[in-house]
């Protein structure tokens, strides 16, 4: 099914094995609720606008072009791929799959959460805008090889450091702009200068 505007339907359900393409040119917001394991596929060069609360598709999000921009907290476990941007606003996000994502992921007032395994080491782009954090939270030690973040926002935005495992920098980092790293649990290991001014490491 491709659509390239708002249509008024309830619910939209989007099965295993199908696609829903939106294909849009100009800027629409979504009122339907989306739901199933089928692909959303983003195409045309418009912004897609949805609630959080709308937005409970399973299935893989391919963004070809333009931008899907979410507004509201989400624990997104879709699989991400494309190069399109992503951008949540006023959201607290956890992301779990994009490690075949190379587009922006833009936070806009909002506080991104890196837990999984294919959440972490992708060629995403994190861009804080406004008020906006990065958490990287730890079950287990891991080693970051690959980490692009830029602050676009406020200097009072950071990322933290979660979890009780370690955590080591290598070598292919690009983090432009932020202040402050915080180092809230767990043991952060680093082997050469980061370019954050303040690194916090707290008690215990």
């Amino acid at each position: 099914l491709e659509i390239s505007k708002n249509i008024p339907i309830e619910n939209v359900n989007v099965d295993t094995n199908t696609k829903l393409n939106v294909n849009n040119t100009t800027n629409i917001e979504m009122t339907s609720n989306i739901k199933g394991a089928g692909d959303i596929v983003k195409l045309g060069v418009g912004k897609l606008s949805i609630a959080s609360s709308k937005f409970n598709s399973e299935g893989n999000i391919d963004l070809q072009a333009g931008e899907l921009s979410v507004t509201g907290d989400k624990v997104l476990s879709n699989k991400v791929k494309g190069s399109a941007d992503l951008t949540f606003k006023n959201s607290n996000v956890e992301v779990k799959d994009i490690e075949k994502f190379s587009g922006n992921l833009n936070l806009e007032n909002s506080t991104l959460t890196l837990k999984e395994d294919k959440s972490l080491n992708t060629d995403t782009k994190i861009i804080a805008k406004e008020s906006s954090n990065i958490k990287i939270d730890l079950a287990k030690d891991k080693v970051l090889s690959k980490l692009n973040v830029e602050n676009k926002g406020q200097d009072t935005n950071k990322i933290e450091k979660l979890g009780e495992a370690k955590l080591t920098l290598g070598e292919n980092l690009n983090i432009k702009n932020f202040k402050n790293l915080d180092v809230k649990a767990g043991t952060l290991e680093i082997s050469k200068n980061i370019p954050i001014e303040n690194v916090n490491v707290d008690t215990n």
